[in-house]
């Protein structure tokens, strides 16, 4: 590895580590967010819409309004996708979890 890369590759794993021990600590799941579908999936959704026990959702801004636990669980998943962004060979732009839209198959 070149010197300015493993300083990248450790950054980026003292990142995940801080993540992980700090945000994850003692959180537990308080939405649901659709990240992909197909038709059968989208059937299955629409049923549910309004009918279950974790707000529901494909857009982390709308999960991220809910406030309070949601607020600060989408606000780390965001940051998680920033830095897994960080791994990839085409650095996306910050903030794609926020503007990229749901996959449908």
């Amino acid at each position: 590895m070149q010197p300015k890369s493993y300083r990248v590759f450790k950054w980026v794993i003292y990142a995940l580590a801080t993540l992980f021990l700090c945000g994850l600590q003692n959180m537990f799941f308080c939405h649901i967010r659709v990240l992909g579908l197909n038709a059968t999936v989208a059937k299955v959704l629409s049923m549910a819409k309004g009918q279950t026990a974790l707000p529901l959702s494909h857009s982390l801004a709308r999960l991220e309004r809910l406030g309070g636990r949601a607020e600060a669980f989408t606000a780390l998943e965001a940051r998680a996708a920033d830095l897994y962004g960080l791994l990839c060979p085409a650095v996306p732009p910050c903030g794609m979890d926020y503007t990229n839209s749901i996959i449908t198959l």
